[in-house]
């Protein structure tokens, strides 16, 4: 089986929940789920844009990213080169239908069954970004306005 795309965005109707980078060529997939504040506000906005741009579609494309509307989640790929589209929405719909039987679900869980639609000779890794902090979180920030 051959993975049509180099990332996948898993995003449940609030924001983005999981990045996974697929390396076809080592077989390996990374998988991330640590967001700073300010990605998670953007992914927030991307959701509300898609809801607004794609209302009432099932599925979409524009440039190299294709994505697909579930009942609890949004799946969206970036695919390696165009002409995987069709195999690239095979693999989204096989992922959005494992992740939405679910339902709601903590992350963890989406995760796990996320990574069974790879193929078995798939390395898999959850990575943890080294990040610096250049700015207090949200609820650090609240806390202290809360607190002045």
């Amino acid at each position: 089986m051959t993975v049509a795309l180099n990332r996948v965005f898993i995003f449940d109707y609030g924001a983005l929940i999981a990045l996974i980078k697929i390396d076809v060529e080592t077989k390996k997939v990374l998988i991330y789920t640590k967001l700073t504040d300010s990605e998670l506000i953007r992914s927030m906005e991307v959701v509300a844009r898609l809801i607004h741009r794609y209302r009432g579609q099932k599925t979409f494309k524009f440039e190299r990213f294709i994505g697909i509307f579930g009942e609890n989640y949004i799946v969206i790929g970036k695919l390696r080169e165009l002409r995987l589209a069709a195999p690239g929405f095979g693999f989204l719909l096989k992922l959005l239908q494992k992740i939405d039987s679910l339902g709601p679900a903590p992350i963890d869980m989406v995760i796990k069954y996320a990574i069974k639609v790879f193929p078995q000779d798939y390395e898999i890794e959850h990575v943890e970004p080294k990040r610096e902090l250049k700015e207090k979180p949200i609820a650090q920030k609240i806390q202290l306005k809360v607190s002045s």
